[in-house]
């Protein structure tokens, strides 16, 4: 699988060792946090409109994770954590969550650089403000615990590339560090992050098969848990099969879907590379940045991805 330019970034922390032997084995249960916004009528930050397809995208990842994990792994459990949508979805809400107890995150709704926005106000990805009381738009969370893999089903989540300069290559000049910094503050744990380098889109065509945008999560689930391809691959072939199901209906947006992940030596000496886990073969403990592990950030292109300004109202 074809892979981009990609930019360690280094952190030393302090060292934490863990409890007992860690192993790479499947997850003993599947347990998901999801949220999804469409409405955003009564978002009080821009000027938003509405989505059309958020809780279908949220809806098919949810379906075809359960449904193939019990297929072939039937005895064991699977269940959300939390299942939000559009009022229920807000800041506070998602704030507040105890997301690490999910293996899995799932937020499909607006997206910028390192922001979700949910029902009422967006939410920084980064670990907040660093004080006791940060204003809306710079409240952050942190994903580790038993959380394995987040995905933002949103614009542009993963783009750290400096303002103005969106679409262009990562490369040391044109990365901005201040955004990495932000990824990296949410890595207390979580094995990868998937996400979007360009806009992503909300679409469906009514053929001889519906072609429609939230058969990205039916193709992703396809490949990691039906076929045991790694978390990277699994999403990138997803992409690219997403855009070349509208191809053929003449749209030409393309999608440029990106991975956070670590690479390196943890500090019990443990090699990881976590955009190659596989369902089958995931570390069963949180995978913290300290020992000699790297920061990455990851892409791939599939057809003619769009980008706007970050000055641009949210879209």
């Amino acid at each position: 699988m074809k892979k981009n330019l990609t930019i360690p970034f280094i952190l030393l922390l302090s060292i934490i060792t863990f409890a007992a032997s860690p192993t790479w084995e499947t997850p003993k249960q599947v347990r998901v946090a999801s949220f999804a916004v469409n409405e955003y009528s009564h978002a009080y930050y821009g000027n938003i409109k509405n989505l059309n397809r958020s809780d279908r995208h949220e809806r098919m990842f949810i379906e075809t994770l359960f449904s193939r994990v019990k297929q072939k792994y039937p005895n064991k459990k699977t269940y959300s954590t939390y299942r939000d949508f559009n009022i229920s979805a807000k800041k506070d809400q998602y704030g507040t969550a105890v997301l690490y107890q999910s293996e899995f995150v799932f937020f499909s709704g607006h997206g910028k650089p390192q922001q979700i926005c949910l029902y009422d106000y967006p939410m920084n990805i980064s670990s907040g403000c660093g004080s006791d009381v940060c204003p809306n738009d710079q409240c952050g969370k942190v994903y580790g615990g038993e959380t394995r893999w987040v995905i933002f089903d949103a614009c542009l989540t993963l783009n750290v590339n400096k303002d103005g300069k969106l679409e262009k290559p990562l490369t040391a000049e044109t990365v901005d560090l201040s955004k990495v910094g932000k990824l990296i503050s949410v890595f207390k744990g979580v094995h990868a992050i998937l996400g979007f380098y360009s806009l992503s889109w909300e679409d469906y065509k009514y053929a001889d098969f519906v072609y429609a945008s939230e058969n990205l999560y039916d193709y992703f689930t396809k490949y990691f848990i039906e076929e045991g391809e790694t978390i990277w691959d699994s999403f990138n072939m997803a992409n690219a099969d997403l855009v070349n199901d509208f191809t053929r209906f003449g749209r030409h947006t393309g999608l440029k879907p990106a991975i956070a992940f670590l690479r390196g030596f943890d500090e019990n000496g443990i090699y990881h590379d976590t955009s190659m886990e596989r369902f089958d073969h995931t570390f069963n403990r949180p995978i913290k940045i300290n020992g000699s592990l790297e920061f990455f950030v990851m892409y791939d292109v599939h057809g003619e991805p769009e980008f706007y300004s970050p000055d641009t109202a949210w879209i």
